[in-house]
């Protein structure tokens, strides 16, 4: 399976966390804003297909096809980096 570059760069998975044995939580960001959205991935018998485009900018952040749906689209909420407390001690 070729990805192109493009795709590459749209499809920005940083984030998986199990939440039982079909669902996935996944975090996409916006190629164009870098708006973050978390997406249920589930497994599906039949082939589907789909896009999303952020709800900010208007720009595509994801299109699928197989077996796998992607939905209940959320913003979520980043806090700035200069803006945690760093908890290392050195």
């Amino acid at each position: 399976m070729r990805i192109s570059t493009l795709e590459n760069y749209r499809i920005k998975v940083h984030h998986w966390r199990m939440t039982n044995d079909f669902q996935l939580i996944v975090h996409f960001s916006c190629p164009h804003c870098a708006t973050v959205y978390a997406a249920s991935q589930e497994e599906q018998p039949t082939h589907c297909s789909g896009d999303f485009h952020c709800g900010r900018c208007g720009a595509p952040v994801h299109e699928w096809t197989g077996l796998y749906d992607f939905s209940y689209w959320k913003p979520v909420t980043t806090t700035p980096r200069s803006a945690r407390t760093s908890k290392r001690r050195w």
